[in-house]
């Protein structure tokens, strides 16, 4: 959807994709469609003719797949989570490091990889293949089964020139503009999972007889059940404002991301744990599918960062924001 027509694809809006991203979140798709559909084509606005003639048709037509590894052991990209370095030997970078949490790397055609360059302070995008000599795969355990994820190890990897997107030491701003996008496209997925997951709790609701009534008839059921949808169109709300920035280019995308990933993804939880709730016995039954919701939202509140460290990200903008100003005045 975001990709231009020249390379078979719709030419749309991030917004458009991040609609198609809750969808994908009521059905728990499990599949790498944010790396894939959002990571990729976003960082390679960055990239060369040859790297985007390689890779983009064939994200187009679903015939290649792709993940990004990017946080080491903090588990937050930016600005100290990259723990793979890229040192230059002669015409070679050789890699060598561990990205963790990758999710879906068992099927990844290619990886979009940052790395610390020369042990300085800039970074480099790189599109590793599985192929690569050095390069390691261990698959994780995890807590939602639908998510597959494995920890990424670069031992002595050497690639080319042609396999770094943009300038090696100058890749933050293409990094910068994917993470952007990838956090508002999980907080999308993690909208669509609450808002089915309240569907079943007031489905349920009306169905289930206690006392010989149904017990959404009941005080406490009927404020749950408002507390969660109070919960998820606010948060919703923030998610639409946050997909708008990115197609408007407006100067407070990354605090609207940023707030949106924190929003979102602490709303899911409590919504898809509350909805358990409502189901009482049966909701705590392998059976039923709530315990996947839940799952999944566990997943989406720690991929690419903590609500907690998102809020750091919105503080420290807003404290230099408020410096700037007073220096003004």
């Amino acid at each position: 959807m975001l990709l231009g027509e020249k390379h078979g694809g719709l030419g749309l809006g991030f917004l458009d994709l991040a609609l198609l991203c809750e969808e994908s979140g009521r059905a728990l798709l499990p599949a790498p469609l944010v790396e894939t559909a959002v990571v990729l084509p976003l960082a390679l606005d960055a990239g060369s003719a040859a790297q985007c003639e390689r890779w983009l048709p064939r994200v187009a037509t679903g015939d290649a797949v792709a993940t990004a590894a990017l946080a080491g052991r903090d588990g937050f990209p930016l600005p100290s989570g990259i723990d793979v370095r890229a040192r230059r030997e002669g015409a070679w970078f050789v890699l060598d490091g561990e990205a963790l949490v990758v999710p879906f790397a068992d099927v990844a055609d290619v990886m979009l990889t940052a790395t610390r360059v020369d042990d300085g302070d800039g970074i480099a995008l790189f599109l590793v293949e599985p192929g690569d000599a050095g390069v390691s795969r261990q698959a994780l355990p995890g807590l939602d089964p639908t998510i597959r994820t494995a920890a990424v190890r670069f031992g002595g990897v050497r690639l080319g020139r042609d396999r770094v997107i943009g300038e090696a030491g100058g890749g933050r701003p293409a990094l910068e503009r994917a993470l952007r996008a990838a956090n508002i496209a999980l907080a999308f997925q993690a909208v669509g999972g609450a808002g089915r997951a309240l569907e079943m709790a007031v489905e349920y609701a009306k169905v289930r007889q206690q006392f010989g009534k149904p017990i959404g008839s009941f005080q406490a059921i009927k404020h749950k059940c408002a507390d969660m949808m109070v919960q998820y169109e606010t948060r919703r709300a923030g998610a639409c404002y946050a997909a708008w920035t990115i197609d408007a280019g407006a100067p407070d995308a990354e605090v609207a991301a940023a707030m949106a990933k924190a929003m979102c993804t602490e709303m899911f939880p409590y919504v898809a744990g509350a909805a358990i709730q409502v189901h009482g016995g049966i909701g705590f039954t392998w059976e039923h599918d709530l315990h996947f919701y839940f799952k999944r939202a566990k997943y989406l509140e720690f991929a690419l960062g903590t609500p907690s460290q998102h809020r750091e990200v919105v503080a420290a903008t807003w404290l230099a924001k408020s410096s700037v100003e007073g220096d003004h005045r």
